[in-house]
């Protein structure tokens, strides 16, 4: 089973993948939290559903005996949407006291009811390929199986928010500096400004709720979003722009604090001749 760096980021919301199948485990009640907070992590968590193009989900309800309604609400309304795609959902792990609050609340016919994780999976779940692998490793020698094992670690594709984020941002730049070589009309301009500011907060919300002082890289990216990518654009990417120079600074050193090295580093769109307005030059001497 690969586990999503966000079990490591989400205070809430963990999350991993088996196959086609995304499991949440749901750390304990939303007492504490303001409601944005929990809002904004099931919403990435939905957008981390769609855009990995899994289908089913599962809630593992084993952290806590007791979900109260602000998480409640959040299940049934990810289950809802998972269901009008065709998708199955199901609860593990519930605890009795949970199943007898969702029969009182008329919703327990969501989802399918499982005693366990594995139960839950074994039944809705499409088992991912590095499963198949394990199992037929058990079946050959030890060398084959350590030989699988190590080829699926070394190729199969790892998802991690490190580069998810990196790469949104980079793709508004992409298209920012495509738009403006193209030499856009006032009207076109303004209205990719519109919205870039709105993907931008977007993330910048995101980014908010799942950074922690841990994980340096995603902090890097809440201020390339949040302080200087917008205002580069509002410069039009001039190359005396302080925004736009630090943009590229902060890209530079979050890719240095990755775990794994991304595919497209941010000095290959970094332009030639940009620099930092604010240096002071130097001293001859």
């Amino acid at each position: 089973m690969s586990r999503s760096d966000r079990t490591h980021l989400h205070q809430i919301f963990p999350l991993e993948e088996y196959g086609d199948t995304l499991i949440i485990t749901p750390t304990g009640d939303a007492a504490g939290f303001h409601l944005p907070h929990v809002h904004a992590e099931m919403a990435a968590a939905t957008d981390y559903f769609d855009k990995s193009e899994l289908k089913h989900l599962v809630f593992d309800l084993s952290r806590a005996r007791y979900f109260g309604s602000q998480i409640l609400g959040q299940l049934i309304v990810f289950s809802q949407k998972v269901k009008s795609q065709g998708g199955r959902v199901a609860l593990a792990n519930p605890s009795t006291e949970m199943l007898d609050v969702l029969r009182i609340m008329k919703v327990d016919s969501i989802w399918e009811v499982f005693p366990s994780r594995n139960k839950a999976l074994s039944t809705i779940a499409s088992r991912p390929f590095s499963a198949h692998l394990v199992q037929f490793g058990r079946r050959s020698f030890p060398v084959v199986l350590l030989g699988c094992l190590g080829a699926a670690w070394w190729y199969w594709p790892r998802r991690n928010l490190d580069h998810h984020y990196h790469d949104q941002l980079l793709g508004i730049y992409r298209e920012s500096r495509q738009l403006l070589d193209a030499n856009p009309r006032d009207q076109d301009w303004d209205q990719h400004l519109t919205r870039s500011r709105q993907q931008l907060e977007k993330i910048t919300a995101e980014l908010e709720t799942i950074a922690s002082s841990q994980r340096e890289a995603l902090r890097r990216m809440i201020y390339c979003s949040r302080d200087y990518l917008f205002p580069a654009l509002q410069d039009k990417l001039k190359l005396d722009s302080y925004p736009h120079f630090m943009f590229f600074q902060e890209m530079k050193a979050g890719e240095k604090e990755m775990r794994e090295p991304v595919k497209t580093l941010s000095e290959t769109l970094r332009p030639e001749g940009l620099t930092n307005p604010r240096a002071l030059p130097a001293n001859p001497s």
